[in-house]
């Protein structure tokens, strides 16, 4: 089947998926649990379950439609699983939010995320291959794209002010999975890309418990882990190009040193 074909269909039964979690009621259960001494509810409802299976089923898309690129050779799981990442957080973070909107903005938000889907995931096509001439245009919108998605995150995950063993957990995941969709590259081990997006995982989220117990307004205390994300990942990714000597360096630490002063700056006011 032509790779076209295979993307419509996906994009077919996602768009499906997500008009059937908000049309279709399905049951909710509730899961107690203890951690760390606390005791949490967890909420497994039938949209959190759809969206898992739509998740699943945009991740196998993207393995479908690499797998017919004649340079597409994972030799393990973990060169799969980075493509995975952006198309499924994408799919499951939407079908999450759907269920507390109007309609109108439902049926908004369903077409923009196919849209964007639709736009990773051939991105991603193109990033196989370095000597493709899409390649930098393909590399670069999936950076903005990336970034973008982590700051959304952000400030819903640390703006919505919730205990830390779900804020700073979420936020963990996030970061650490983002960060492997920006460390992908053709020529890098699979290890390194997911000790790295590790790393970044575990900066974010204990920054993220550390803020927590102070009163920092929600949109510096967002800037801040965000401006943190994107210089650590920036960073980590030109070593991983083989780009970093002093002067990258220099860059990165006089525009996050420049972001502290501006958040100082507001903050005081």
């Amino acid at each position: 089947m032509p790779k076209m074909d295979r993307l419509g269909i996906t994009l077919s039964l996602v768009m499906l998926g997500l008009l059937l979690s908000v049309l279709v009621p399905l049951p909710t259960r509730e899961i107690r649990v203890v951690l760390l001494g606390s005791e949490v509810g967890l909420q497994v409802s039938g949209p959190t379950s759809l969206a898992v299976i739509l998740m699943a089923l945009a991740c196998a898309c993207v393995d479908s439609i690499l797998a017919s690129h004649p340079q597409y050779h994972p030799r393990h799981l973990g060169h799969h699983v980075p493509f995975w990442m952006l198309p499924g957080l994408l799919v499951i973070v939407v079908s999450l939010f759907l269920g507390g909107l109007w309609w109108g903005y439902q049926v908004m938000l369903i077409l923009c995320t196919t849209l964007a889907l639709a736009l990773i995931i051939v991105f991603q096509y193109y990033t196989v291959d370095p000597t493709n001439p899409r390649y930098n245009q393909a590399r670069l919108t999936l950076n903005v794209i990336t970034y973008a998605g982590m700051l959304l995150l952000i400030l819903f995950l640390y703006g919505s002010r919730v205990r830390s063993l779900l804020s700073a957990t979420g936020i963990s995941l996030a970061a650490g999975a983002l960060a492997v969709e920006l460390f992908r590259g053709p020529d890098q081990k699979a290890r390194r890309i997911w000790l790295y997006g590790a790393v970044v995982g575990l900066v974010l989220g204990e920054l993220t418990w550390a803020l927590n117990y102070y009163i920092v307004d929600a949109r510096l205390g967002s800037a801040f882990l965000f401006l943190v994300f994107y210089t650590l990942t920036g960073l980590i990714q030109q070593y991983l190009w083989g780009r970093l000597n002093r002067h990258v360096a220099l860059e990165y630490g006089v525009v996050c040193a420049a972001g502290l002063a501006v958040l100082g700056m507001v903050g005081m006011y």
